[in-house]
């Protein structure tokens, strides 16, 4: 029993020194990336340098991160988001705000299925919802943030995916006139959060409201909408 004893401390040492190294910041990081170890993962700040080169230098040394709790690169002049970009990369929270991006490829976030989060594409160039990029993060997405960007219609084609964890969704600061019937159908069993303010709604876009089974909060401030026509939230 002692020997067993011995073996089995050993084991748990030497799981616990693997652990650290898992989740420990690696050095060559240090010159892009700030760079946070938490008990779940690594916080890594690498905004206000070039973003593709970023994550080719992540990507090269993806065995020493371990899971990313969360990844910010914001400024990083990123345009194109190219099929499986973070591959490899085990990302939980994803800043890609303030850059230059006007397209997502479908596959984008294919390997991100089960874990990614919260994905923030605030300040960008966007024109339409990236519908197709969100579908393989059906399973884990609970936050999609695409403020300031320049969408100005929703039509039937940009239906929301079936994002089955998704709360909270901001769509403010956009050009925004109208939102087809059917966009928030995939989601209507479990959003609770959506921001729909300084944008051109001259009425509220009853048909496509109806619905939820959890909204606690629905924002149109700062619009162009005069008054409310009876039943526009029945």
């Amino acid at each position: 029993m002692i020997k067993i004893s011995h073996y089995l401390v050993k084991i748990i040492y030497v799981i616990a020194f693997l652990a650290i190294l898992t989740y420990q910041c690696p050095d060559i990081l240090e010159n892009v990336c700030e760079c946070v170890d938490t008990p779940i993962g690594l916080e890594l700040n690498c905004s206000d340098n070039d973003g593709n080169l970023v994550v080719e230098l992540l990507k090269t040394n993806k065995r020493n991160l371990g899971l990313i709790k969360k990844l910010i690169l914001r400024n990083g002049r990123l345009k194109h988001i190219d099929d499986i970009f973070f591959e490899n990369l085990y990302i939980k929270e994803l800043d890609l705000s303030n850059n230059e991006i006007t397209k997502i490829e479908k596959n984008a976030f294919k390997n991100m299925t089960s874990l990614l989060e919260e994905l923030l594409l605030d300040n960008n160039k966007l024109e339409i919802i990236p519908s197709l990029p969100l579908t393989p993060l059906g399973n884990s997405l609970k936050k999609l943030s695409l403020s300031n960007n320049s969408i100005s219609k929703i039509d039937e084609g940009d239906m929301l995916p079936l994002l089955t964890k998704l709360v909270d969704l901001n769509l403010a600061n956009n050009n925004i006139e109208n939102v087809h019937k059917s966009f928030f159908d995939n989601v209507k069993d479990t959003i609770q959060t959506i921001n729909f303010g300084y944008n051109n709604f001259k009425s509220i876009p009853a048909s496509a409201i109806r619905g939820f089974k959890q909204l606690v909060s629905l924002h149109f401030h700062k619009n162009q909408i005069i008054q409310l026509e009876p039943l526009s939230f029945m």
